[in-house]
């Protein structure tokens, strides 16, 4: 068979290093067209990114395979993206090699532009998927859930944290195949002198932050990872998103109480023992959430299929079964990533003496968010710098795309 057109420039093993490709030419159409790469139709498009349908031929002219290219422009992304987290994300893609991960084969810069040649998923995103056919089976949503633990859990080994796990970033491909994409916010666990390190960047979306997040605390990011996981099974299995992100103080609120509300039409369809794994995956004490050893040796995921037993829905507390509460090794001596400014502004929520950011930009077609720690106007009264704070958290964060109260309708005889 003919190989692939083009020369070895290109990525062969996912071992070896992911060169960026500076073409020397006139024309960026005239080097894929070399290299074997023909751009088909737009299949998504952010506010500084379009992602198109792409396929690599052989030297024959013969049809290899399906990609998808992401073209990023650095002219309209932000300067943190440009010179900060695309870098970082780039050099991180290079070096993973896992089923459940999306892997990237390419990255190719010419006039301002990034291309960066990736697996397609043909099935769309898991956000996608629950939109249209509703709320995902138990049976099956363990076994997505099983291959998102198998890929964190390679992260986790390489002390690496997504910290934007969310179900947009969940792209299904053939065979029932669930694999983790988007790694612009992934960062290293550890120091240039192999300590680990707080994280004081935060990233995400409002729907899936840890109260960590919300309060503006410096935060272990794999614990941030478990929280998020805990948010896409509570979405896969109900078709609803956890908490209410249009009101942040009574989102915290629910969060620290541990109250997490089922909704009655679908509580009884899934098992006690799901809602158990849920319930420790969204713990707020981050030394009693689960790791990702334990949530991948929970009963849930070791048991047979068996029915739910709720009794219909309400707020429900969570309990302590199953999953026994360990405390982060070294967890209060674990320094901050980079400086921090301290505050006397009491923590929302709580009363406790923190440090806090005020300081917010967000890219709304991106939805994320990139908030910095910086101290508080010492003049205001602390009611109302918690007003101020949470009405700039509430105007930061955007929307998710489900709504708490919204129910997504499940379409019967999709799910075997």
């Amino acid at each position: 068979m003919s190989g692939l057109a083009g020369s070895g420039n290109h990525r062969k093993n996912p071992a070896e290093s992911l060169p960026i490709v500076i073409p020397q030419c006139s024309s960026i159409t005239t080097y894929l067209h070399h290299h074997g790469y023909r751009m088909g139709k737009i299949i998504g498009e952010g506010s500084y990114s379009k992602v198109r349908l792409t396929t690599r031929y052989f030297s024959d002219g013969t049809p290899a395979y399906r990609l998808a290219s992401k073209i990023i422009n650095k002219k309209k992304a932000s300067d943190d993206f440009v010179t900060k987290f695309l870098p970082r994300e780039l050099q991180i893609v290079a070096r993973l090699e896992h089923p459940n991960i999306v892997r990237v084969y390419d990255v190719v810069e010419f006039d301002h532009h990034v291309y960066i040649f990736m697996d397609w998923c043909d099935k769309g995103d898991l956000l996608e998927y629950i939109k249209t056919k509703g709320h995902i089976s138990e049976n099956r949503s363990r076994q997505y859930f099983k291959q998102l633990l198998s890929a964190v859990r390679y992260l986790h080994s390489l002390d690496l944290a997504h910290r934007d796990l969310k179900c947009e970033n969940v792209l299904l491909a053939s065979r029932d195949q669930v694999r983790i994409s988007d790694f612009g916010f992934a960062r290293y666990c550890r120091d240039t002198n192999g300590k680990r390190v707080l994280s004081n960047t935060y990233c995400g979306s409002a729907a899936y932050a840890a109260p960590e997040i919300l309060q503006g605390t410096s935060y272990n990011p794999k614990l941030y990872d478990m929280w998020s996981l805990g948010c896409v099974l509570f979405i896969m299995l109900t078709g609803h998103m956890p908490y209410d992100e249009s009101n942040i103080q009574r989102m915290l609120h629910n969060q620290l109480e541990r109250i997490l509300t089922y909704p009655a039409q679908v509580e009884n369809d899934f098992s006690d023992s799901a809602k158990n794994l849920i319930c420790h995956l969204l713990e707020p004490d981050v030394t009693r959430r689960a790791n990702i050893e334990q949530a991948i040796g929970h009963l849930w995921l070791n048991i047979a299929s068996r029915p739910g037993s709720g009794t219909g829905g309400g707020d429900v507390r969570h309990t302590e079964q199953e999953v026994k509460p360990v405390r982060y090794e070294g967890a209060e001596n674990i320094p901050c990533e980079g400086p921090i400014m301290n505050s006397k502004q009491p923590c929302i929520g709580t009363g406790k003496t923190h440090r806090h950011m005020i300081e917010c930009q967000l890219d709304q077609q991106e939805d994320r968010i990139i908030r910095k720690l910086s101290p508080l106007q010492p003049q205001q009264p602390p009611q109302q710098r918690h007003q101020a704070a949470l009405a700039e958290l509430t105007n930061t964060f955007s929307p998710t795309c489900l709504s708490p109260r919204e129910v997504i309708p499940r379409v019967i005889g999709l799910e075997k």
